[in-house]
């Protein structure tokens, strides 16, 4: 419809129908580059070569052909990684200065594969939404895979949903963007800090708020203001 309504579009300054000519022309050569491109990239993920892991992936939310496939490129062999170390081969895992008893960590250290990890850090914004009922392009993508593999789809969903809206307490940066966001409180007998949704994720945190009799602070001893006293005073005082 849209395009309909761009070929419509009539100009009198020929100068200005040039334009927009070469604009649309570009835009309808770029979309059909794309159209080729993703065509492809389908192909390439169905061979055998690569059907097995891109299948598997693309029973997580956020993870689609493209994605799955991008990743099975960039990274290879999975067997040389576990779960915890395939974070600090993308560069996922916070950089950390050490000396003696003090420990200082800050953000990540973006070494590793750029690609595979802007892929990642894509696929991640998917789980800070909601957890509802699969999609149908969800469902169908998780059709055809083993029992096993949609139960471990669903639950990453739910892992990498949990993790994604509750920062990690442990880390300084994490619990300076929970901050943010949130405030906490500790929790009774265990003295775990718990979040509790902040005010249009605005930091809550009142100012202190005077004392109650803080004017009787700068009282004098005999009990009256020395705003009152000078008000007080005589004229031939003043």
């Amino acid at each position: 419809m849209h395009d309909r309504w761009l070929r419509s579009q009539r100009f009198e300054l020929p100068g200005t129908r040039a334009a927009f000519g070469e604009a649309f022309d570009t835009v309808v050569s770029v979309t059909a580059r794309r159209d080729r491109l993703d065509e492809q990239v389908a192909v390439t993920a169905g061979t055998p070569a690569w059907a097995p892991i891109v299948s598997r992936l693309c029973a997580v939310r956020g993870v689609a052909t493209l994605t799955g496939l991008g990743l099975a490129v960039e990274i290879g062999d999975w067997d040389r990684f576990t779960g915890s170390s395939i974070g600090a081969y993308l560069g996922l895992v916070p950089t950390e200065s050490s000396s003696g008893a003090s420990r200082s960590q800050g953000s990540i250290t973006k070494t590793g594969n750029t690609h595979a990890r802007r892929l990642l850090v894509e696929a991640a914004w998917h789980h800070q939404r909601p957890l509802r009922t699969p999609s149908k392009t969800l469902t169908t993508r998780r059709a055809g895979l083993s029992p096993a593999v949609r139960a471990r789809g669903q639950a990453a969903d739910a892992r990498l949903h949990r993790r994604s809206t509750a920062p990690a307490l442990d880390h300084p940066a994490g619990a300076q963007e929970a901050a943010h966001h949130h405030r906490g409180r500790r929790c009774p007998g265990t003295g775990r800090l718990v979040l509790e949704p902040g005010h249009h994720g605005r930091l809550i945190n009142p100012r202190p708020q005077p004392h109650p009799d803080a004017a009787a602070l700068h009282r004098p001893a005999g009990g009256r203001t020395r705003a009152r006293q000078r008000e007080e005073r005589p004229a031939s005082a003043l």
